[in-house]
């Protein structure tokens, strides 16, 4: 079968893209080496910083989404969203590199695997084939 979009990794940015094309109207194969798309099998921070306009983006987490409002989309999160108030950066050379505030979360903690799999069904939905 012939498809228009191929994407390579089923990560948050895979999937979105994926799910995105067929939204668009295109054919789209999905091609992942994990079995089970939404399992996590390595350590990975799942924290989004929230000084507004990092990466030229803002957003924020309303019920069952992450809406990015610069870029106008939104896209589904099921799972626990926890206030980080601290968070170190060791360099390779051993400095430390220590954000905090007493009052105000740095960040937001999610939880990757409940990401994946809401973005997974999405793009299921949206019609794409995943090998």
């Amino acid at each position: 079968m012939d498809y228009d979009v191929i994407v390579v990794g089923a990560s948050p940015s895979g999937l979105t893209s994926a799910m995105t094309a067929a939204k668009d109207g295109f054919s789209v194969l999905l091609v992942e080496t994990k079995a089970t798309i939404a399992r996590q099998t390595r350590p990975c921070c799942s924290m989004w910083l929230l000084e507004p306009g990092f990466h030229n983006e803002t957003w924020t987490f309303q019920h069952d989404r992450i809406c990015f409002h610069r870029g106008d989309f939104s896209i589904p999160y099921t799972g626990n969203v926890v206030d980080l108030y601290r968070s170190v950066r060791i360099a390779a050379n051993g400095n430390a590199l220590v954000m905090g505030k007493k009052m105000m979360p740095v960040g937001k903690v999610i939880d990757k695997s409940k990401l994946l799999e809401g973005l997974l069904e999405s793009a299921l939905h949206a019609g794409v084939t995943v090998r």
